[in-house]
Formats: C-alpha cells, sequence, structure tokens
C-alpha cells in the first residue's frame, strides 16, 4: 500500500497560497514552493501533479477563504451593515505582511490574461461567483426595500467588485488606512436606501457606523 502523505495539505496549500499571491504565478520557482511548504518536490507533484495543479488549488483556497464567511454574514444582516463589514474586513485589518500584495484574483487576470489565459479564465470565474453572490444578496434586499432600487441588482453587484478591485490598488499604494475607510464610506453610499441614508446622517459624526466582525481566515493571518 502506498504511504499516507506525512503533511497537512490545508497548511501546505495556504503556504503555496502566500507564495502566489506574494510574487505572481510566473516568478514563483518551484524552490520557492517547496522552500515555503517544507515538502520535497517528489511530493509536490505526487500531491499536484504540477506547479499549475498546485496553482489552481491555491486559487481556490483563496476564493473558499473569502466566499465562505462572507456567505454566512450576508444571510442575515442589513445590507449596509453587511457591505461595510466585508470591506472593513478586507482593508482596515492591520496586517503587514498582506497589504502590499492586492488580490490574488485580480492579480492573476492581469498577469497572466494573455500568457496562461486558461488561468485567467479560473480567476475571473471566481470573480464572476462573488458578483453572483452580491448580486443574489442585493436583489433580496432589493425586494424587501432595505435597498435602493436605482439599478439592478447586478450592476450594484458588479459595483461591489470593481470598488474591491480600485481599493486593492490603492492599499498596494500604501494609501493610510483612514484614506480607505473614507473611500469604502463613500463608495457604498449610492446604494443604501433614504431610510439609512438618513440615519446616517443623524448619526453623530464621532460615532463609528455599525460593523460585524468578519474572520476571512487565510486572507488576514
Amino acid at each position: 500500500m502506498p504511504r499516507a502523505p506525512e503533511y497537512d495539505r490545508e497548511h501546505i496549500v495556504k503556504e503555496a497560497m502566500k507564495v502566489f499571491w506574494r510574487k505572481g504565478y510566473e516568478s514563483t520557482s518551484m524552490h520557492n514552493l517547496i522552500e515555503a511548504m517544507e515538502i520535497n518536490r517528489g511530493s509536490l507533484y505526487q500531491a499536484f501533479g504540477s506547479k499549475a495543479g498546485l496553482f489552481e488549488e491555491a486559487l481556490k483556497y483563496y476564493f473558499d477563504n473569502f466566499q465562505v464567511p462572507v456567505s454566512k454574514l450576508v444571510a442575515d444582516v442589513e445590507p449596509d451593515i453587511a457591505i461595510r463589514s466585508v470591506f472593513y474586513a478586507m482593508f482596515l485589518i492591520e496586517n503587514p505582511e498582506h497589504e502590499s500584495w492586492g488580490c490574488l484574483l485580480y492579480n492573476t487576470v492581469s498577469e497572466l490574461k494573455h500568457t496562461k489565459p486558461e488561468m485567467a479564465a479560473r480567476a475571473e470565474q471566481y470573480l464572476g461567483q462573488l458578483s453572483d453572490l452580491f448580486e443574489g444578496w442585493l436583489e433580496s434586499a432589493q425586494q424587501e426595500d432595505r435597498m435602493r432600487r436605482d439599478h439592478p441588482a447586478s450592476v450594484y453587484a458588479d459595483y461591489l467588485i470593481t470598488l474591491c478591485g480600485g481599493l486593492r490598488i490603492a492599499e498596494k499604494m500604501a494609501v493610510p488606512k483612514s484614506t480607505l475607510k473614507t473611500m469604502i464610506d463613500i463608495g457604498i453610499e449610492p446604494m443604501l436606501t433614504k431610510s439609512q441614508d438618513t440615519s446616517d446622517s443623524e448619526r453623530s459624526s464621532t460615532e463609528p457606523p455599525p460593523v460585524i466582525p468578519v474572520d476571512l481566515g487565510a486572507l488576514n493571518k
């Protein structure tokens, strides 16, 4: 019988994800991966088949660490609080190690769109799934009169994905957290209902907007 792997698969995928996220796919060498994952070359090929196979699993791990907690949050929380909570968790938590890395999904599309389109397409697929998640949630909120209806939910969902991409670029440029917070608040304001706008304007300027802690797992650790 073949020997069972002597490693924690989730842990080594997480370590590989961090290397790809920091360096990009093309600049990541097998030596970089083996060193970070602390396994030998043979074990890497046996477990993932190739660098590309490992990257695909790392990309999914990155996506899951965002999608799962966000799905749980948006199921039960008021839209303005949920949106703000997600974006605050993504951009305002102090994490010097990750803050200059951007977003692995956007990075992949930008880096590989013309050289490895199948990999870029996978990242685009994940971004599309996030947009679909937002769209379904926003559509329900609109039907319940908890969101504005100036535009279809699909437009607002794509807007959130675009806002995220712009904020990631700002983060890579070392824009201060206070400025990122202002960008987030300004960015989501057009989506709120009139009643929510009123409550926001009546809230003391010194009182922070309501947020709920969101644990994005390996993306913030």
